[in-house]
């Protein structure tokens, strides 16, 4: 009872039943990348988990895993952080500026953008130095995405700029 005279009763989903529920193919999800599903309210209850600490309190909102599952990149648009952190032992290796970061599946390089207008940047995933800035027709990147060798990168732009970056020069 709430207070209002009419009980409530607060059922948590399993996950995997809130993504069907959606419309996702639960199981092909997990037979395709790996997926596990785990409520992370039930902490302590199931798997073992890692904490990272993010220096200074920031606040990453995105993420991605090497194709290898060795290292973490962390981005953090409002502080405009890219963080990377070696999986095994939880360790801070670099940072480098930048709001938003895509990562090419080889592992090799990163698209970061920042928060404000300014051009993007490609940064060498393994030392987190630039490589080079690549200019933006627009300050409005709604994405952005490696080919699978890593050689090639198409940004998307507002109000539907395509620009296609070759990697290797």
């Amino acid at each position: 009872d709430l207070g209002g005279g009419t009980a409530t009763t607060i059922v948590a989903l399993p996950l995997e039943d809130v993504v069907a529920a959606a419309g996702w193919d639960v199981r092909s999800l997990q037979a395709i990348a790996g997926v596990e599903f785990e409520n992370t309210r039930n902490l302590g209850l199931g798997a073992q988990y890692a904490r990272l600490t993010v220096p200074g309190g920031g606040s990453p909102d995105m993420g991605n895993v090497s194709a290898d599952g060795r290292y973490l990149w962390l981005a953090a648009r409002y502080d405009d952080v890219i963080y990377r952190f070696d999986t095994a032992s939880g360790e801070l290796l670099w940072t480098t500026s930048g709001a938003t970061a895509e990562i090419s599946p080889d592992g090799r390089w990163i698209f970061a953008t920042m928060a404000g207008p300014g051009p993007g940047y490609l940064i060498e995933a393994e030392s987190g130095r630039v490589r080079a800035e690549v200019p933006l027709l627009t300050a409005q990147v709604d994405g952005a995405v490696f080919s699978p060798d890593g050689d090639r990168l198409a940004i998307v732009e507002r109000p539907g700029f395509l620009t296609l970056r070759d990697t290797r020069d």
